[in-house]
């Protein structure tokens, strides 16, 4: 089945090239498993948006459907986020389901609150990547961010996966950083960190303020004011020698933070591939071509998700999307997808490498 759904994607990429009818699923879902959190972020409304909500969510009967649908569509990545995913009774249920059903590449999305708790079961679940947000190289810049006292014990139990691990190598675990104007001169202290303590790697994305999702600004504090975008470009510059290594995601993603910060409207000049090899799918079962939810697919609770993906509202919004016709957003799910894409046809290889890479098969 893998081989199968890696070469059926791989003609499917190739084909959207120039197209926005897909041949194939989605190569990649994100699936919000809860809204339900114990985190207390300034840039994110989750644990108060959706707190009358929680019974709504997908049961686990739901769950295991969507991931069988999943794998009669080719898909060959699901990753599990949130909210904070490890407060979800059933999750490691449906980890295990999908990596045992044939999903090539399974990853968890989470605060790092609950490691400690389930360590054995995060390394035994079959996962192929941990990513714990930390957007701090302290304990104060931390609570302050996150808005709970947990940096300390976050980061340790980090240590503590990455050494029961063993020599497995597997799952991999990353840091997640949302740059912010409260830790934009802590960026390179907490890749320093993550190397100190031997993680595999990390990703970096810029805050959002998307009033359509949880990802809202509720502090102005925290926004990049236009003042400190110079001071973007000297920190992604002074982290260049990561890039590509350790500080995962293409060059040509980073370079673009200011320009985000600045003037997002430039980066429409970039087309998004969202809703054609990657997708969103919330805690209730709606379909989203991406995490601004500006236009929904479907719900699988109303129709299979075959039906929803190949609909002709599907193809609609994606037209809209092709034309410029979409939010701008940076989040590292999409943005060096886009990036690699768009500049396929002029280095091709790097590209699949890019992809391989990412989805653990190389």
């Amino acid at each position: 089945m893998k081989i199968k759904s890696i070469i059926k994607q791989g003609c499917n990429i190739l084909h959207i090239l120039n197209s926005t009818n897909p041949w194939a699923g989605p190569l990649k879902i994100q699936w919000a498993v809860t809204y339900n959190c114990n985190s207390r972020c300034r840039f994110c409304e989750c644990w108060k948006r959706y707190k009358d909500k929680f019974d709504d969510e997908l049961t686990t009967e739901d769950g295991i459907k969507l991931i069988d649908q999943l794998i009669d569509l080719d898909t060959i990545s699901i990753s599990f986020t949130g909210g904070e995913p490890l407060l979800r009774e059933d999750i490691f249920k449906l980890i295990t389901y999908a990596s045992e059903r044939g999903i090539l590449h399974t990853t968890i999305s989470t605060n790092g609150l609950l490691l400690d708790k389930y360590s054995d079961k995060l390394i035994n679940s079959g996962l192929t990547a941990i990513y714990v947000s930390m957007d701090s190289a302290d304990a104060e810049t931390y609570r302050d961010i996150r808005g709970v006292d947990a940096f300390d014990k976050v980061i340790s139990s980090v240590k503590k996966i990455l050494n029961e691990r063993n020599n497995k190598r597997k799952p991999k675990v990353l840091f997640n950083i949302t740059m912010n104007n409260y830790n934009i001169d802590q960026i390179p202290r907490i890749i320093e960190l993550g190397r100190e303590i031997g993680l595999d790697g990390i990703t970096l994305q810029p805050v959002h303020d998307s009033p359509r999702d949880h990802l809202t600004i509720h502090e102005e504090s925290i926004r990049i004011p236009k003042e400190n975008i110079l001071k973007v470009e000297q920190v992604i510059k002074n982290c260049s020698k990561e890039i590509g290594s350790f500080l995962k995601h293409p060059e040509g993603y980073y370079n673009k933070f200011p320009i985000f910060f600045a003037k997002p409207e430039a980066l429409k000049k970039i087309r998004c591939f969202a809703g054609l090899v990657i997708a969103h799918i919330d805690a209730y079962g709606n379909v989203y071509p991406c995490e601004e939810k500006f236009a929904k697919f479907g719900n699988i609770r109303e129709k299979s998700l075959r039906e929803i993906w190949f609909s002709d509202n599907a193809d609609s919004i994606r037209n809209r999307i092709k034309k410029g016709d979409h939010p701008i957003c940076w989040y590292n799910c999409y943005g060096p997808i886009n990036i690699e894409l768009s500049n396929f046809k002029k280095r091709p290889i790097k590209t699949i490498r890019y992809a391989f890479d990412r989805l653990g098969i190389l």
